[in-house]
């Protein structure tokens, strides 16, 4: 029955049974102190001296008889020679990552032809510029009521620039 239930389930089965078989005991043991007598005093007893002779003999000696020395011939094996196999350590190769070069395709720009230009001088005509009257309004002020303007002409003249190259 229990050979077919997991390892787990089986450990804990067994702990249970045995809280269950040991709880009889542990009340039992409860009983038996609440029962116990109260403090009762065990008089004391009174320590007594005995003395006691005893007596010892004195040593005797006992003559045992003992056999002369015998030479007995005794065979004392030497160690031969034997051949033992030792196994001495080999150097072993160790692999070690080593760089590899891969070749990578690069593209080369070929040449282009570009086209540059250059500016080339040119000549740019100019009209001259002729003076022209030009006629400025000044406010006068006066002293009276009365308010005057009078326009005097001025003249102007710009210079005038003869060819230009530009680069």
């Amino acid at each position: 029955m229990l050979s077919n239930l997991p390892e787990f389930t089986r450990l804990r089965l067994v702990f249970i049974a045995i809280i269950l078989a040991t709880l009889p005991c542990y009340c039992l043991g409860l009983i038996a102190v609440a029962l116990a007598p109260e403090n009762e005093t065990v008089p004391a007893s009174n320590p007594t001296i005995t003395l006691t002779a005893t007596s010892t003999l004195p040593p005797t000696l006992t003559a045992i008889p003992t056999l002369p020395p015998t030479n007995t011939p005794t065979q004392t094996l030497s160690p031969s020679p034997t051949a033992t196999m030792t196994i001495s350590p080999s150097p072993t190769s160790t692999l070690s990552p080593t760089p590899t070069p891969t070749p990578t395709e690069t593209i080369q720009p070929s040449p282009t032809n570009t086209e540059t230009l250059i500016p080339s001088p040119t000549q740019t005509d100019t009209q001259p510029v002729t003076p022209t009257e030009t006629s400025t309004i000044t406010p006068t002020i006066t002293p009276t009521e009365e308010l005057t303007l009078t326009s005097s002409p001025t003249s102007s003249e710009t210079p005038i620039t003869s060819e230009t190259e530009s680069p």
